[in-house]
């Protein structure tokens, strides 16, 4: 395979126990002769272990044993942990710890980051299992406290979101809310508000000199918002 100019060799193993070959899994990816990732599978095609030695990281979800156990899945196969590890001279180190929950229907309602504080999110689904709310803070018994971002959708029936709201810092602060016409937000650098529309234009109030103009209509004036203030028209 060769890949931004470089020549590397994917190699498909049948040594031991291994049924790579005969799966079309890829064993080792190397260059040269050197192994830069190593690849474990669980059933036909199912990863379950990485490790990328030029890094000196890995996550492998599985415990050895006889049979080995799985301690990073639960009873329907759904990733419950996300550690990555890099080897050190102190010895390994996880970087990467999440702790992942998930409903009935197997939607996400909640990471936990175990290594960085206040970086844990809960989440709510609807009744159709659509995601309406991702609240950002620290995780503790079921609810979200010393809230850092928030993000809430209101979704129509066939799953379009007519509104979005954004709080940046979690003061409960939804300084601009974005409609489905702008086809994603940008936010303004100076305030972070939501502004509703893709194009941007210089304007003198805005601290970093940025209103939105109006996409489909350059000459047309219109008014936005920015940090929660209406901003007067301006000609894009």
């Amino acid at each position: 395979m060769t890949l931004a100019g470089k020549t590397w060799t994917l190699d498909y193993s049948s040594t031991g126990s291994l049924l790579d070959a005969d799966a079309s899994r890829v064993t080792n990816i190397k260059d040269g002769g050197t192994t830069v990732c190593r690849y474990w599978y669980l059933g036909e095609g199912d990863l379950v272990g990485r490790e990328y030695s030029g890094a000196s990281i890995k996550w492998n979800e599985w415990a050895t044993g006889t049979p080995p156990t799985y301690p990073d899945r639960d009873q329907f196969n759904r990733i419950t942990s996300s550690r990555w590890t890099k080897s050190t001279n102190a010895g390994p180190v996880d970087f990467v710890d999440l702790d992942v929950a998930y409903d009935r229907a197997s939607s996400v309602v909640s990471v936990k980051d175990n290594i960085y504080p206040g970086f844990d999110v809960l989440y709510s689904n609807d009744g159709l299992n659509r995601l309406t709310d991702a609240d950002e803070g620290t995780l503790s018994s079921g609810s979200i406290s010393s809230r850092k971002r928030r993000q809430l959708w209101t979704l129509s029936q066939t799953g379009n979101w007519p509104t979005m709201q954004l709080d940046l810092d979690g003061n409960g602060n939804y300084a601009g809310i974005c409609t489905a016409k702008c086809g994603g937000p940008l936010i303004c650098p100076a305030c972070r508000c939501i502004l509703p529309s893709k194009r941007r234009v210089p304007s003198a109030r805005c601290p970093r000199g940025w209103w939105q103009g109006e996409p489909s209509v350059p000459s047309q004036r219109v008014k936005v918002r920015c940090g929660g203030r209406a901003a007067k028209s301006a000609r894009s």
